[in-house]
């Protein structure tokens, strides 16, 4: 949740180096939620409720279409996202500023956090795990 929460926040228009369970690359944001069983529909909302750019939704529309992709993410648990090569991944903002991976790790909840950050750093970072070399 909290990456797609980042992509709607800031506007991601593409990114590379990810993948799906099948080796095709997740080149946008509703592709990386319908990589995990979320709808483009269901995504599209849920952009539009959190997007910082006005008009935004209410608190009420935020919370219904974030119960809606958990549901659509509940009915795929078995969903993944796959990442061969942290340095081969990035996501581009609406300016084009692209944001690259960083090398280092911080613990998160036990499990290793690898940030992506460029000339500004997302907060909270997006929670990629640590590539699986596939």
């Amino acid at each position: 949740m909290d990456n797609m929460l980042e992509f709607a926040q800031l506007n991601i228009q593409s990114m590379t180096g990810m993948y799906d369970a099948y080796g095709n690359e997740i080149t946008s944001p509703v592709q990386f939620a319908e990589t995990l069983g979320i709808s483009a529909e269901d995504y599209q909302a849920f952009a539009d409720a959190y997007s910082l750019i006005s008009p935004h939704g209410t608190a009420t529309d935020q919370t219904n279409t974030e119960n809606k992709l958990k549901s659509d993410m509940a009915s795929n648990p078995s969903a993944n996202i796959y990442i061969p090569d942290l340095s081969q991944v990035s996501v581009t903002e609406p300016d084009g500023e692209t944001n690259l991976t960083a090398k280092g790790a911080t613990g998160y909840a036990g499990n290793p956090v690898y940030t992506i950050h460029g000339a500004s750093d997302f907060s909270p970072p997006l929670m990629l795990n640590a590539p699986t070399g596939n």
